[in-house]
């Protein structure tokens, strides 16, 4: 069995922290996002891994290589033009040849050991498996209707959902038929070869398409607010601090959970909870919490910083009466005058 992870999309959502990086590649708990559902692939015993990539796929290549530290050969294919998630999975059709495989989204985050899944799915003898989870708000998300154990219809966010159980970042295929069923398909009036169409052409074909619960927490990263919460919910399960033995900390305290990188220096600061801070991060008379610090940035400044991300080796320095939300891209400055 192969794996293969979507990770071609620009996360327009997520400027202006994409303008520089890979959305993909943005920090959850100081580690890039894509490196999580690397280490998914991994635990779950596969050897061969295609990542599709196309924005800033020199991040993703550079940092992942061939996959040796993780266990496994990784080959790259790129998607040159972004046409939804069936059209990812047609480019990697030379690489997955005649195995099953499993697709999983690379700006998702799973708590679960997916090895379950993967279990359940290969012990169904369906042609498809597709993730599932309930969730508060179907509008948002693919809806599925089942019975007895089997997908009768998807509906990409519908406006009255039918049920609260919706498709989730991860998807198993038995066969190469998927590809046949793709290849038959027209763009969506959003001009993209979508999932859901690809899923119920399968089951018009007969096919039994299983249903995989996800049982734990599942992260859709797509925006700001859900890239925090992702932090927030790996921080929470670490459940202390992890500040790297290099880093200085002097007259401050780090409320846990939180996780320090290499080579920071904080001074006069109160920290946490729930804050990753890259390597080489230079804090003197801050407040911070809840929030993501990239690596290089420096922090002066003497209010609360709350639910913010802050991009690379960027400057937050600032005297002030008040508190702010800081969201900023990378090599960014904000800086009071006459500093």
């Amino acid at each position: 069995m192969k794996a293969l992870i979507l990770a071609a999309g620009a996360g327009t959502r997520l400027f202006p922290y994409t303008l520089s990086s890979p959305k993909h590649m943005l920090p959850i708990a100081n580690k890039p996002l894509l490196e999580y559902n690397v280490e998914q692939v991994a635990s779950m015993g596969m050897k061969e891994l295609g990542i599709v990539v196309g924005h800033r796929k020199e991040q993703i290549m550079g940092y992942f290589g061939d996959g040796k530290k993780w266990g496994l050969k990784i080959t790259y294919i790129e998607q040159e033009k972004r046409m939804g998630i069936s059209h990812a999975i047609l480019t990697a059709e030379k690489f997955i040849g005649n195995d099953k495989f499993v697709v999983i989204l690379g700006d998702n985050l799973f708590m679960d050991d997916l090895s379950q899944q993967m279990g359940e799915f290969l012990s169904s003898g369906a042609e498809a498996g597709i993730g599932v989870q309930k969730v508060d708000d179907g509008r948002f998300f693919g809806i599925v209707e089942m019975r007895d154990g089997k997908v009768l219809e998807i509906v990409e966010k519908p406006e009255k959902p039918a049920s609260d159980i919706a498709s989730v970042g991860l998807y198993f295929f038995s066969s190469p038929k998927v590809f046949g069923v793709i290849r038959k398909q027209k763009p969506s009036a959003r001009g993209e070869i979508e999932i859901a169409d690809t899923l119920m052409g399968l089951v018009s074909s007969g096919s039994h398409v299983k249903p995989l619960w996800i049982k734990k927490r599942w992260k859709d990263t797509g925006r700001r607010s859900e890239l925090l919460d992702a932090n927030r919910a790996i921080l929470g399960d670490m459940n202390e601090n992890r500040v790297s033995k290099d880093a200085v900390v002097t007259g401050s305290e780090i409320i846990p959970p939180c996780i320090i990188g290499e080579g920071c220096i904080i001074s006069k600061s109160r920290i946490g909870p729930f804050v990753s801070m890259g390597n080489g991060c230079r804090v003197e008379g801050a407040k911070i919490s809840e929030s993501i610090i990239c690596e290089g940035t420096e922090i002066r400044f003497s209010e609360p910083i709350k639910n913010s991300i802050i991009g690379r080796m960027c400057k937050v320095i600032k005297k002030g009466n008040s508190s702010i939300s800081v969201n900023i891209g990378d090599h960014s400055e904000i800086i009071e005058d006459g500093l």
